[in-house]
């Protein structure tokens, strides 16, 4: 076995010396020369492209923070949506009301994320985890951003909704707080 393996070879090596003087070419497996060659050109063509190094990361910044733009944006549109669109009442008793629209808004600023994402190509870790830290930005500190917008808010819901989310009692902190105890009460 060994000794055929090493004929083998040596057909291989005296093939290459012969053909020592042409254009870089390479073989590939056995048999004829002319239909196991390839050139460097042909090698090129066949690579990878390469990784992602730092240099391309620091590129797409400027789309990382339109990625966290939109998922902003989408938690904000899917939050007009389900206030405008789906009626507290439908679902009964407050807290399962107060629950199914929150899982409401989520789920059509989920879906829309998605979709702009394909379409805009937003494809990479960092872009998705941009945008998804924009959509729980906006989930979670909505007072936040509505108290250098209030007149922008009483327009897109309501002047009622817009004095809750307002309130002092409706601040991140306290959004986290509830978030943390009701956590906790669940454990």
């Amino acid at each position: 076995m060994q000794r055929r393996n090493l004929d083998a070879f040596d057909e291989r090596m005296k093939k290459i010396a012969k053909h020592e003087g042409a254009p870089k070419q390479y073989l590939a497996g056995e048999g004829d020369v002319a239909s196991t060659t390839f050139t460097a050109a042909d090698m090129h063509r066949a690579r990878k492209p390469k990784k992602q190094g730092p240099k391309d990361t620091f590129k797409q910044l400027p789309k990382i923070g339109l990625s966290f733009a939109i998922g902003a944006a989408t938690m904000l549109v899917g939050r007009v949506a389900s206030f405008h669109f789906i009626p507290a009442n439908t679902f009964g008793n407050e807290m399962k009301a107060f629950l199914m629209l929150q899982g409401a808004e989520i789920a059509i600023a989920f879906g829309l994320l998605v979709t702009l994402a394909v379409f805009l190509k937003l494809n990479t870790g960092a872009m998705k985890m941009a945008s998804m830290a924009g959509l729980t930005f906006m989930l979670v500190g909505e007072p936040e951003v509505a108290k250098h917008a209030p007149n922008i808010w009483q327009e897109m819901f309501s002047p009622g909704y817009a004095a809750g989310v307002l309130a002092p009692q409706a601040s991140l902190e306290n959004n986290l707080r509830t978030i943390r105890d009701v956590m906790m009460t669940s454990l």
